[in-house]
């Protein structure tokens, strides 16, 4: 599901995960495990990417419409897991966004210290689906893009890389030159010396781990939402749309 390669101190963490790179609890597992595995090391720097046409698709659905009420109780806190286990990696974080990034993929790499993207549309469709977001989440996203935030949000859709740029959610559109670039700002990043990059991004990210942690209650309402959405066949109706 993920690989994991090193060239000199920078570590490039590709998914890999069936035809989109689709979310499922298998996969956030193994990223949280890669990036709490990085928490040790003092220097350098991490790309994080996706394989084929997409960084990522977003949830696996239809896993969630198979599994049901157990399923979402264990898959949304591993989904919360992972995007802060990105979001609070000590070592600067690159996403260089291959393609595709939808809903709890473009939170993955809107937990990112920068992003570039080459292709493909970014987005949160979360409300087309029926589905709340969870609150971290809205939070990182909140820390990203500000106020932009709220309109990404309630849209409910996804945009092309130069809106999601105008937006701040990319930090700049690569077609060409996306692995590049990529490595370039990560190398960048590395030179940095470490204690000044991971105190000043704890600094920063210190308002909205705050915001979590004073809006954790809220979670128990979003997972509600997802059962809610589960049994009223919001989520099949959404999946059925798909494929018309």
């Amino acid at each position: 599901m993920i690989t994991v390669d090193e060239h000199e101190n920078i570590v490039v963490i590709s998914i890999e995960h069936g035809k989109v790179n689709a979310l499922d609890i298998e996969l956030l597992a193994e990223l949280s495990a890669v990036f709490r595995s990085l928490s040790s090391r003092d220097d350098g720097a991490v790309i994080v990417t996706g394989v084929g046409s997409s960084f990522s698709a977003g949830v696996d659905l239809r896993r969630i419409q198979d599994g049901g009420r157990d399923y979402i109780h264990t898959f949304l806190p591993a989904l919360t897991t992972a995007l802060l286990d990105i979001f609070q990696c000590p070592l600067p974080v690159v996403a260089a966004i291959n393609g595709h990034a939808i809903a709890g993929g473009c939170l993955l790499a809107a937990a990112a210290d920068l992003r570039f993207m080459g292709k493909g549309r970014i987005g949160l469709p979360e409300l087309a689906v029926g589905v709340p977001l969870p609150v971290a989440g809205i939070e990182v996203l909140r820390a990203v893009i500000g106020h932009h935030a709220y309109t990404m949000i309630t849209n409910a859709r996804t945009v092309a890389v130069d809106e999601a740029a105008c937006y701040g959610l990319v930090t700049a559109v690569e077609p060409t030159e996306l692995e590049n670039r990529a490595m370039s700002e990560a190398r960048r990043l590395a030179s940095i010396p470490p204690h000044a990059f991971t105190t000043t991004k704890t600094q920063l990210h210190a308002p909205t781990m705050a915001a979590i942690e004073a809006n954790a209650e809220l979670d128990r309402a979003v997972t509600a939402g997802w059962v809610t959405s589960w049994k009223n066949g919001h989520i099949s109706d959404y999946l059925a749309s798909l494929s018309r």
